[in-house]
This record gives structure tokens, C-alpha cells and sequence, in this order.
């Protein structure tokens, strides 16, 4: 077999290689492995090849307890195998990229040089000190959305508005958006317009390119109402406040990210609008519910400090 390792610290092209049988833990750093292409020749078996070089307990059993991802990407060639491995942080920011090529036409050739690379990799001295210093990155997306409400405020409508969701890398995510509201009818006597404003804190949930916000909210704004038919003359603006929950998944292709939301909220300043007659009689012309729910569809466009996405 030959085989021809790139930007790696070893000679591996031309000849017959004789690669350790160990690589000694320098980086106490833990790796999650995941191996891509190479199901005709066993994906465990670079896994327990990694392991045999290592002799320790450095990869991960589940990504949640890795310090840095390893993904190993193989796949056919015209002169036979060729992998790809790369090395990213947490946050998703790359650390390192190694190709390797071989000539055979099967792939279990591979899985000894693969995983002496991915041993180096995982316990290169220099990784835990990479890791450490890799910045969070910053990420603002900007963008339109569309929302149907129903209950709370406004008693039911649809609404257009813009959004901007800043992802600090460390923290929940920031997200400010504002929204104006169709007018619509309450009732036969009242036609009623709304806009809000609104401030969220969502700790944030990633794996790869898809997000999830959970989100507590504050939503204040404004309803003007005016009489529609026995008064076009009554008119009167009055504040809104509702508290709320909300859960938006999203998915991030490239600079573009597409995003949904299913929030629940509950008012916590119900405006009410009256008329009295002549005769001083008092008649509840409107007011929201306390409960309300929303659904969400929004797109926007990202800004950050991080090109590995």
C-alpha cells in the first residue's frame, strides 16, 4: 500500500510505513470520534484502532463529555481511498484539517494510518492549549419574521416584524424584535391596531448547524382601539405587557438561517376598553385574554466572527 499523509507531523508517503504501536497522552484532552465512509470496513474499527494506539481514556462515549469533535470523513478515489480528518473545537471553530490518500481499492488499508493520525491529533501537546485559547464565536443574525397569534395580546391576528438574535458564545442568547399587527375586529364594536416590542433570553442548544432557543420573554407594546358603528368617534391608546415562554429551533445554512417559534404567554397588563352611554351604563367593549399563544416563521441573515460554518 502507499500511503500519503498531508500536514502531518510524520513522512508518510512513498514506501512501506512502520507506524508505533503508541502514542504516548500528552493533551488530557477528551475527543468524541465520529467516522464517516468507511462502513464497508468497520467504522468501530478505527474507533478501536485510536484506542489500542492511545491506551488511555481520551475519546469521548457521547459528545456532551468531549473537550474537541474528530470527524473522519473517507471516501472512494480514482487510485483508490482517501480521507479527510478535522479537528473542531466546541464552539465549533476548526482546529485543524489532515488528508490522507492510499491506493488501494479497499478500505480496511486505511484504518491503521487513519487512526495513527487521529491519535496524534488527540494527544498532540500542543491541543489542550488550542482548546483553552479558542475564542467563543460571536454570532448576529438579523432578519424578518411572520407571527400568528391568537389569545393574550392581540385577541387574534397575524403580524409582520424584524428581529436581531445576538449569540455572545458565552451565555444565552440576546434576541430583540419589534412587531405591528393587522387591524382587526373585536367584537361588532371595536376595531383594534397593536404593536410590541420584545426582549428574549434563550440558553441555546447546538449540534452542527441546527439551534435551539429556549426562551423566557417580555413582550410591552401598545392597542388603539376605536368604536366601529354607535361611536366612530371613541378612540383610546393603552399599554400592553405579556410575560412568555417560547421554544425556536433553526438551522443555519451558510450566512442564512431559517427559523420557527411556538411561544405561550400570559398578560400581565390586560388594556380594557368601555363605552358608557347616556344613561352612564358601562359596557366592556374589549379585553385580552390572559393566555395566548404564538407561531413564529422568520429568516434572517448572520453575522459573526467564526467562518466554520
Amino acid at each position: 500500500m502507499r500511503l500519503c499523509a498531508i500536514a502531518i507531523v510524520v513522512a508518510a508517503c512513498g514506501g512501506t510505513q512502520v507506524l508505533p504501536d503508541h502514542v504516548d497522552d500528552a493533551s488530557g484532552v477528551r475527543a468524541f470520534l465520529e467516522v464517516r465512509g468507511m462502513d464497508e470496513c468497520g467504522s468501530q474499527g478505527v474507533r478501536r484502532a485510536v484506542e489500542d494506539r492511545l491506551r488511555t481514556n481520551s475519546l469521548a462515549a457521547t459528545s456532551d463529555h468531549a473537550d474537541v469533535f474528530v470527524d473522519v470523513h473517507a471516501r472512494r478515489s480514482e487510485s483508490g481511498w482517501e480521507a479527510e480528518v478535522v479537528t473542531r473545537a466546541r464552539s465549533g471553530q476548526i482546529l485543524g484539517r489532515r488528508a490522507l490518500e492510499g491506493d488501494d481499492r479497499e478500505c480496511t488499508p486505511m484504518i491503521a494510518p487513519v487512526a495513527f493520525v487521529v491519535a496524534l491529533v488527540v494527544d498532540a501537546p500542543t491541543l489542550r492549549a488550542e482548546v483553552e485559547e479558542v475564542k467563543p464565536p460571536r454570532e448576529v443574525v438579523v432578519g424578518v419574521a411572520g407571527r400568528v397569534v391568537a389569545g393574550a395580546t392581540p385577541l387574534w391576528s397575524g403580524g409582520a416584524g424584524a428581529q436581531v438574535t445576538i449569540d455572545p458564545g458565552r451565555g444565552p442568547v440576546v434576541r430583540v424584535d419589534a412587531f405591528a399587527y393587522l387591524p382587526r375586529r373585536e367584537g361588532a364594536s371595536l376595531r383594534a391596531w397593536s404593536a410590541q416590542l420584545g426582549v428574549s433570553l434563550c440558553p441555546r442548544i447546538t449540534h452542527r448547524s441546527l439551534r435551539l432557543d429556549l426562551c423566557a420573554e417580555a413582550r410591552g407594546g401598545f392597542v388603539r382601539a376605536a368604536g366601529v358603528g354607535f361611536d366612530d368617534s371613541l378612540s383610546d391608546l393603552q399599554p400592553t405587557l405579556d410575560l412568555g415562554v417560547w421554544v425556536r429551533p433553526s438551522v443555519r445554512v451558510r450566512r442564512a438561517v431559517l427559523g420557527f417559534g411556538l411561544g405561550a404567554s400570559v398578560a400581565a397588563l390586560r388594556p380594557e376598553f368601555v363605552f358608557v352611554d347616556g344613561a352612564g351604563t358601562t359596557q366592556r367593549l374589549y379585553r385580552p385574554r390572559i393566555f395566548g399563544v404564538q407561531l413564529e416563521v422568520s429568516v434572517g441573515f448572520a453575522f459573526d466572527s467564526s467562518l466554520s460554518s
